[in-house]
């Protein structure tokens, strides 16, 4: 039973009431430092839970990277290649070579590609050829060949892939013919042979249009 007398003793002392203590407010907000959250909160379950605004899915960033690599970028790199795989579907093995898109008359990491393709046609310079169009089509299948053993593209580009490679083999074979003419000076990817060949025909062209301007000062 409740005892009243026991009660009003701790709140009547000396002729005037005192209050009885009041519960302790908490802590303001600021008092104390707040608990950091760790992004990486265990459940009871045992799960890791993401707290926060990253909290995207790991299956959804998977699959965002992985259709990222399997396209080619907006605009030809200067100079590194990008190091983009893909799996060859007949044997399950992963193919090695750099995947490129055409890009205008180049293509995508156009400095090395570029660099590239002109190594394929020195290495295979075999015969007295002065232009593209002069090359038989056996060489001309060789270096095709071998450009495709490094790099890949989508099948679907396969002609313009194609057209970019021929006029960038004519534009190398051109450059390199107008500083050897120039120079005189043998290329070192051409053989003793072919050179001796390429320079008569130089010399025969220059006969031929010696030739021709003669005709047309004869004919004033």
């Amino acid at each position: 039973m409740y005892k009243r007398g026991s009660h009003m003793r701790g709140v009547v002392s000396q002729g005037r009431l005192t209050p009885s203590p009041s519960p302790s407010s908490s802590p303001s907000v600021s008092s104390s430092p707040s608990p950091s959250l760790n992004p990486q909160q265990v459940h009871a379950d045992g799960q890791h839970r993401h707290i926060g605004p990253s909290s995207v899915p790991q299956e959804h960033i998977r699959e965002q990277l992985g259709h990222m690599r399997s396209e080619c970028p907006s605009a030809p790199s200067p100079s590194a290649p990008s190091s983009m795989q893909h799996s060859n579907d007949e044997g399950g093995e992963e193919d090695s070579r750099l995947i490129i898109c055409p890009y205008g008359d180049s293509f995508t990491d156009a400095t090395y590609v570029v660099r590239q393709l002109n190594k394929i046609v020195n290495n295979y310079w075999r015969g007295p050829w002065n232009s593209y169009s002069s090359a038989p089509k056996q060489v001309k299948d060789l270096w095709w060949n071998e450009f495709k053993r490094k790099f890949s593209w989508d099948e679907t580009e396969e002609d313009e892939v194609r057209r970019i490679f021929k006029k960038k083999a004519g534009d190398h074979i051109r450059n390199v013919m107008n500083k050897a003419k120039r120079s005189q000076g043998k290329p070192d990817f051409i053989i003793g042979d072919d050179w001796t060949e390429i320079k008569r025909i130089w010399e025969s062209e220059k006969n031929m249009q010696r030739s021709e301007q003669n005709k047309k000062n004869r004919g004033f």
